[in-house]
């Protein structure tokens, strides 16, 4: 597997650091070949000259495959989730934007419909302002009308009257020359 050239940052020489300790740690273990180190390892940990030998040989390769996970999958698995990050942030940033907008639209919808009920109150009050006018008109035509007719029927009342009035006079004559008459012939 090839390694592409990079930076070495400060974690990379801190595990370098511990790598060498390890290791010398590892080799001052091989070469003391201490009874007693190894006495206190058994009696502490029950661990045998050969379980000692491959502890630092273990922490060197789980080091090393840490290392190795790093650039395999840690690194590309922290993009994924940074990329994921920035999508999320743009589509915050766009639903932002169509959230704005639909405010805007529902501003001016609002505003439209606003306009539109007071266009129709204006319409109201004038087409009530005119049935009153129409209505007054009415009244006024419906009057004279009245008037009319109640001037016809006074006059034909008192036409009537007036007849009425002769007709009494002459049925009066009558009867007073028919009593008189009466009393003529009984004289």
């Amino acid at each position: 597997m090839s390694h592409s050239t990079k930076k070495t940052t400060k974690s990379d020489i801190i595990v370098g650091c511990i790598l060498i300790a390890i290791l010398g740690y590892g080799i001052f273990c091989a070469a003391t070949n201490s009874d007693a180190f190894f006495s206190m390892a058994k009696n502490t940990f029950d661990l045998t000259k050969q379980e000692i030998y491959l502890i630092p040989c273990g922490m060197l390769l789980f080091i090393a495959f840490w290392l190795e996970m790093k650039n395999l999958i840690f690194k590309p698995f922290m993009q994924l989730q940074q990329e994921r990050e920035e999508v999320s942030k743009g589509n915050m940033e766009n639903s932002q934007a169509i959230e704005d907008e639909a405010d805007s639209i529902e501003k001016s919808v609002t505003r439209t419909f606003n306009e539109s009920k007071i266009e129709m109150m204006k319409t109201k009050v004038q087409k009530i302002d005119q049935a009153k006018v129409e209505a007054n008109q009415i009244i006024k035509d419906a009057q004279a009308v009245a008037e009319e007719k109640l001037k016809e029927t006074r006059a034909k009342n008192l036409l009537a009257h007036e007849e009425l009035k002769k007709e009494l006079v002459s049925t009066n004559e009558e009867l007073t020359n028919a009593v008189i008459n009466c009393f003529h012939i009984t004289e």
